[in-house]
């Protein structure tokens, strides 16, 4: 089981109606340029702490002029690496797909949840992209026929079978901080 747990800044950017907030955690040497990368880029990793974070998210907003708003959050993610390690989640709620490395030279990890009306989804794989849904996760509240467990199992299949694509199922937690960054 990999325990990821530390700050992220998260970018708010609108577009026709719909909203997209990606995740941001520190740069692990792809892009010398930058203090930050996007979570799927950078191997899941976080800030560890809240002053860097603060940071690298000042740097954001000034060289990207499409965003208005910035976040900083508190993140936990239980990412299991073993079949063992999924099955103790099988109880849990909050639980999300994390889709392994498919696309050559973009994405290392897509973060998917379920489908959310009205939100951004993934083709024909039965999922959404957290950062489109507004990081909804696989819950009790939502999953009235199948367990979160279950519903997660069957997205990471989905994410095999149409995407040729390894997944892994991971507990997900993001607090959202009270300061905000505007332009």
């Amino acid at each position: 089981m990999r325990d990821v747990k530390g700050y992220v800044f998260i970018p708010r950017f609108e577009n026709h109606g719909m909203i997209f907030e990606p995740l941001f955690g520190p740069n692990q040497g792809r892009n010398g340029k930058y203090s930050f990368d996007n979570l799927e880029n950078n191997g899941i990793n976080v800030f560890t702490d809240y002053s860097s974070t603060a940071s690298s998210a000042r740097q954001y907003i000034q060289i990207i002029k499409d965003c208005k708003i910035i976040r900083l959050g508190k993140l936990k993610i239980e990412i299991a690496e073993s079949e063992e390690d999924a099955e103790r989640f099988r109880r849990k709620s909050g639980l999300i797909v994390i889709m392994k490395g498919c696309e050559e030279g973009m994405f290392q990890n897509r973060l998917l949840g379920p489908l959310v009306e009205g939100k951004l989804g993934f083709g024909a794989i039965p999922g959404g992209f957290l950062s489109a849904t507004d990081f909804e996760t696989y819950t009790f509240a939502n999953s009235p026929k199948l367990s979160p467990f279950e519903r997660a199992k069957y997205l990471a299949s989905e994410v095999h079978r149409q995407g040729q694509c390894g997944a892994t199922i991971a507990k997900f937690s993001l607090k959202r901080l009270k300061r905000i960054l505007f332009r």
